[in-house]
């Protein structure tokens, strides 16, 4: 894996820090494979893909970005609806000359992902969807609040083991530079928009179940048995809205918790598309 490419760009009103990776040797301009598109959670970055970016980047071309109010990206976030972050990958996609991508998204990345695939199917080569917004109406509001308020490292870590299967995962160097990033100016005040726009009185805004259902595209489900801020939905729910992998012993945060297995799942899904 290569980094190919890393700077800010320019969408609209926005300016989104980019992280591109690729085969070893790519210039970055092989239209053969359409590239893998990495769409981060609540409070995340691009950086959250570090464990499983590179197995996906050994075979096409993977951008990663912060979204707006998160990393390196501007804190502007507008409304803050998964509407308007969608129109935001959208035109990422268009400032960068990608047509069509396949689109993964984890959490809220998740729910910004179906919004993209509402607004504009053609941009879509499939869906992968790692514990998503927006298949049904319960979020763990103790999450979304303690980490839009926390102050010191212990907060975060105490807020980040409702989000993990295994508590203490994550340790005081993660949480430290979690920290940091909150600490951004405009940062909290973002994140605050962003929980108003899609976790309204405490539940989800967006409900995207029957879309998912009749979805013109392949859409994959992962989610974690064990998962305290986006309960996967009923067994039976699920086989109806698309096939999901279930992992157990895992939390929200399957991309961290089960690398290994996030990373061979998608590779799989995509081998042949």
């Amino acid at each position: 894996m290569a980094v190919l490419e890393q700077r800010n760009v320019q969408v609209g009103p926005h300016s989104i820090h980019v992280h591109v990776t690729g085969p070893a040797g790519d210039d970055g301009q092989d239209a053969a494979q359409a590239p893998l598109i990495l769409v981060h959670g609540f409070g995340g970055s691009q950086a959250g893909w570090l464990m499983v970016q590179p197995a996906w980047a050994r075979h096409r071309r993977v951008i990663a970005f912060d979204l707006p109010g998160h990393g390196a990206s501007s804190t502007h976030v507008g409304a803050g609806t998964l509407s308007c972050f969608a129109d935001v990958v959208g035109g990422l996609m268009d400032v960068l000359g990608v047509a069509s991508a396949h689109v993964l998204g984890h959490s809220l990345g998740g729910g910004i992902a179906l919004a993209l695939l509402r607004a504009c199917p053609q941009k879509l080569r499939s869906l992968s969807l790692i514990a998503p917004a927006g298949l049904g109406s319960s979020v763990n509001m103790a999450f979304v609040q303690g980490y839009v308020n926390a102050h010191t490292v212990d907060d975060i870590r105490n807020t980040m083991d409702i989000a993990v299967a295994t508590p203490g995962l994550i340790g005081r160097q993660a949480a430290r530079l979690l920290l940091h990033g909150l600490e951004e100016p405009g940062r909290r005040d973002a994140l605050r928009q962003i929980a108003q726009a899609c976790f309204p009185h405490g539940r989800q805004a967006e409900d995207f179940r029957a879309l998912i259902r009749r979805a013109p595209i392949p859409v994959r489900l992962v989610w974690g048995q064990d998962d305290a801020v986006l309960p996967p939905p009923p067994p039976g729910d699920l086989a109806a809205e698309a096939p999901c992998i279930i992992l157990p012993r895992t939390g929200h945060l399957p991309q961290l918790e089960r690398a290994t297995e996030v990373a061979q799942a998608v590779n799989e899904f995509l081998q042949h598309r």
